[in-house]
């Protein structure tokens, strides 16, 4: 799978995720819902952190 693929893919995942937060109950804004939208935003953050570490490992190479 592309990089691209799955970082569209992680996008949406985190656009799906950040919806479902906001259908749960107000006093779960702090806990459950901040929680749920940390963990799904990683998500993209670290692929593009892993390609770019990837990136910069060959060409250093070089």
């Amino acid at each position: 799978m592309s990089v691209d693929i799955l970082l569209e893919k992680a996008d949406q995942y985190a656009h799906d995720i950040y919806q479902l937060a906001k259908q749960l109950p107000k006093e779960e804004s702090f806990g459950l819902s901040t929680q749920l939208k940390r963990a799904a935003l990683s998500v993209p953050l670290n692929i593009v952190e892993g390609y770019a570490r990837q990136s910069s490992q060959s060409e250093a190479n070089f």
